[in-house]
């Protein structure tokens, strides 16, 4: 090959590369862009879903803790009224302070809970 034709060879060559570099490096630039962006997206609203599950677990878990507050004060209340407990439905009192200390271990156990009153 003529050192001419070994040049053109190599321009037409140097052209091609530079071609694809204007071409690939910016498609490559915007589809990373473009994940960023989309990533983000998704994650933020991810973040935000589970923010709200986790505000409504919370609420639900404080209903839980005040029921059971209310259920013990309760049967607190029937059982010095009712030191018998329910004799017609088979319900002695020993059943009523069993009852009354498995709420009262629940409703210690979710007292860490900074539930609104």
């Amino acid at each position: 090959m003529p050192l001419s034709a070994a040049h053109a060879w190599i321009h037409r060559q140097a052209r091609i590369v530079a071609a694809i570099y204007i071409v690939v490096v910016p498609l490559v630039m915007l589809a990373l862009a473009s994940f960023s962006v989309y990533d983000h997206y998704t994650t933020s609203h991810r973040v935000a879903r589970l923010a709200a599950e986790g505000a409504e677990a919370h609420q639900g878990v404080c209903a839980l803790r005040r029921d059971l507050q209310t259920r013990v004060r309760s049967s607190v209340l029937y059982l010095q009224h009712h030191p018998q407990g329910i004799p017609a439905l088979g319900i002695t009192a020993d059943d009523l302070r069993q009852s009354i200390t498995i709420q009262e271990q629940y409703a210690k156990s979710l007292a860490h809970l900074h539930c609104d009153p």
